[in-house]
């Protein structure tokens, strides 16, 4: 991917982060167009592509259309991926950096749909072969996969009903967040362990991390966080303060639908 292109995948990514759902689909369509399917070159572009569009649905609850996405982001870049040896120096080949982030980006994020729709048998082989190509090339390039991937671990087992063993996944996504340099990911990684922490009864420990989530989101202008911090605090919050945050919610979700994101 050009330079010039990557800046404008970056601000897609950028713009449906800050919760501008129709903007970012359209940021994104506009670079799928000029991604041409019948150049082969452009494989990991459009499949970085199809799995932030998808990204941005699952965020709204729409499964199906997410797992479509990312199914197809994750065909255009199996065939490449699996031709990649385990005696091939991925670290100096940008070309197979680039195919082995939209392949676990892609991947991940179809393991996440399958969470989303309770198919949890179908999401574990998926983590797991995630898990065995961000191991095997432990390159920095792939930090953000490697994130992800602990993210919808934590994910995984929360939606199974086993918060403790979401735990250790969850720390970890902090602990890597914490290295990295993007503040939305910070956010995420500690919204997750607040959710982790309510879902085992730690009731002060998850309050106390989505208020700093929440002013953070809000700070940062995430509306998306900021409105999954309100969902936590619904729970986790002294119950004279609950209101607020429904009403909080309610105007956040307004907020996104405006924007082209309806929560479902």
């Amino acid at each position: 991917m050009t330079e010039s292109l990557r800046a404008r995948w970056s601000e897609a990514v950028e713009t449906g982060a800050q919760g501008f759902y129709a903007a970012a689909w359209s940021q994104l369509g506009e670079l799928l167009r000029e991604l041409s399917p019948i150049n082969t070159s452009y494989r990991a572009q459009r499949s970085l592509a199809l799995s932030t569009a998808a990204s941005l649905h699952r965020q709204l609850g729409r499964y199906r259309q997410s797992a479509n996405l990312d199914g197809a982001a994750v065909s255009l870049t199996a065939a490449d991926r699996s031709a990649l040896h385990s005696s091939h120096d991925v670290s100096s080949d940008p070309d197979a950096i680039r195919t082995l982030e939209a392949w676990c980006d892609a991947m991940t994020g179809l393991a996440a749909d399958m969470i989303g729709s309770a198919r949890f048998s179908s999401a574990l082989p998926m983590l797991e072969q995630v898990s065995a190509v961000v191991d095997q090339n432990d390159l920095p390039q792939l930090w953000r996969q490697s994130l992800r991937l602990n993210w919808v671990r934590a994910e995984y087992f929360l939606f199974a009903g086993s918060p403790d063993a979401a735990l250790p996944y969850a720390r970890l996504a902090v602990e890597q967040a914490l290295q990295g340099p993007s503040v939305r990911h910070k956010i995420k990684s500690s919204l997750i362990l607040s959710a982790t922490h309510a879902a085992v009864g730690e009731q002060n420990f998850a309050r106390s991390e989505a208020l700093e989530c929440h002013t953070a989101a809000v700070a940062g202008q995430f509306l998306p966080l900021a409105w999954v911090s309100t969902q936590i605090l619904l729970g986790a919050d002294l119950p004279a303060k609950r209101t607020k945050w429904r009403q909080t919610g309610r105007a956040y979700a307004v907020e996104l639908s405006r924007r082209g994101g309806r929560i479902e």
